[in-house]
């Protein structure tokens, strides 16, 4: 007698086309998902860097004044510290003629900056750390 043909249309994805793809998505998340945090870490170590030159030269307009280092602390100096205060934790050793400037890394930044650790910067330029990369690849300036 009569044929009934019914066409099926497809619609959307199956959900083997959705597995792949979100298999795809979460292959290329855990090979991005590293670098991402290596370029974050290197960067928040970049602001502590920056911050540690700015007070250096803070430091020397401060001597040049008052003709000694010591006395001279963040406040007094005037730093802005919203690139870096809650990364690391500078603190200023401060002698009559020399200083010395460390950026400790604190919370998350201490726990996933291992090779670097502390930026410590002296009143003649010395650049160092206190972990155990190289000095020249940890202040990347």
């Amino acid at each position: 007698m009569f044929k009934y043909q019914y066409k099926i249309k497809k619609r959307g994805f199956s959900l083997l086309e959705l597995l792949i793809t979100l298999a795809i998505i979460g292959i290329l998340a855990a090979i991005i998902y590293p670098s991402y945090s290596f370029y974050i870490v290197k960067i928040r170590r970049n602001n502590a860097a920056i911050a540690l030159t700015d007070i250096a030269a803070s430091m020397e307009e401060y001597y040049a004044v008052n003709n000694k280092y010591d006395g001279a602390t963040l406040s007094n100096l005037q730093i802005d510290d919203s690139g870096f205060k809650d990364f690391y934790q500078i603190n200023i050793t401060a002698g009559s003629n020399s200083y010395s400037l460390k950026a400790d890394p604190i919370g998350v930044q201490k726990e996933e900056d291992e090779l670097c650790q502390a930026l410590v910067l002296d009143q003649s330029g010395k650049k160092s750390i206190t972990g155990m990369g190289g000095a020249s690849d940890c202040w990347g300036l």
